[in-house]
């Protein structure tokens, strides 16, 4: 039997739902070399019973509490107290479809100085907003536009479906950015890959990620548009301060872009009627700030967009405000038809 310990870190908020089935899709595996740390990130909900009354069946499962402070802070709370050699992230409305860890015996002693592997993983349903910005992350490796099996399966920019070296990410001093609620994983790989000198590529898939959609509320809510106005903020001072010059010149643009298309769809384009003339302003006042005024005024690459994401950035560089219930009703229809 293998001697590599896999630290499997599980950030919880209000997870009662599928937390089951998060977490027997990784003790099903009979290895007694892995950990799985659970970080109750405050739920109100039942998942701490949950996660108490599965402890009490296998000792594999390490729980920790803290107060609400998002999963940035819960995934840095099990970094601190991963002791595995390799390190996982998996999301507690997801899960693992097969049993990896044979495989990653494998994969680790076949390519013995690699110290990330990505993987392939399946969704419930298309994902379509956060693949755009894997270039900035395929920018850091030098490349862009990767057309295969493994980059039409897997976000570059997320954190789960993804093995890294623990040794790595401690001495590296690698946390996630706990002032990010947009973006925190893409900036993640971005500190890693600045200091890695291999990593590898698989088809092989292992992850199941759920696309929840029940935290989506139909409200304007502009907190969305502020979140990703400090991602794109800081991510351009990052790669400025890094010298990640391929990064701004083939991405920085196209997740500018992604930010105005997450803020329409998360936030400008979902109001009740009587707040449409309050969301047309918020729109307004959005766009014509930076990064995003100046971005807008250059050329755009509609054929990077499909149609409909194509007419929402379309319209915010004419500063016109398409109504968004037509918007909506069309990308719903659009998903569901893909």
């Amino acid at each position: 039997m293998s001697n590599i310990k896999y630290s499997i870190i599980i950030p919880v908020y209000n997870a009662e739902k599928f937390l089951k089935e998060c977490l027997f899709s990784v003790l099903s595996s009979d290895r007694s070399d892995i950990e799985i740390i659970a970080i109750d990130d405050g739920s109100t909900d039942n998942s701490l019973q949950i996660l108490k009354s599965i402890q009490s069946l296998d000792h594999r499962l390490m729980i920790f509490s803290q107060k609400n402070a998002g999963v940035s802070a819960a995934r840095n709370k099990g970094l601190l107290e991963a002791t595995g050699e390799w390190i996982l992230f998996l999301d507690s409305d997801d899960y693992f479809t097969t049993e990896p860890f044979n495989y990653f015996d494998w994969i680790i002693a076949s390519h013995i100085n690699c110290k990330v592997f990505y993987f392939s993983s399946k969704a419930d349903k298309a994902i379509s907003m956060d693949l755009f910005r894997q270039d900035v992350v395929l920018a850091t490796l030098g490349t862009r536009g990767i057309k295969n099996e493994f980059t039409e399966l897997c976000q570059f920019s997320s954190v789960w479906s993804r093995l890294y070296n623990s040794n790595d990410i401690k001495t590296n001093g690698m946390t996630f950015d706990t002032d990010l609620v947009m973006g925190e994983d893409l900036f993640f790989n971005l500190k890693i890959q600045s200091f890695v000198k291999e990593i590898v590529l698989s088809t092989f898939s292992y992850y199941f990620y759920r696309n929840n959609s029940d935290s989506i509320t139909h409200k304007l809510n502009t907190e969305i548009p502020l979140k990703d106005y400090l991602f794109q903020h800081k991510l351009l001072k990052y790669c400025e301060s890094n010298n990640f010059k391929k990064v701004i010149d083939l991405a920085y643009n196209k997740s500018v872009l992604e930010g105005i298309l997450v803020s329409c769809n998360t936030c400008f384009h979902r109001y009740p009627w009587n707040q449409y003339i309050t969301a047309r302003r918020a729109f307004f006042q959005f766009i014509n700030q930076e990064p995003y005024k100046t971005i807008l005024k250059k050329k755009i690459n509609y054929r990077d967009f499909n149609i409909l994401q194509g007419t929402i950035l379309w319209c915010a560089k004419h500063n016109f405000f398409f109504p968004g219930y037509f918007i909506r009703s069309g990308v719903t229809l659009y998903q569901n038809k893909k």
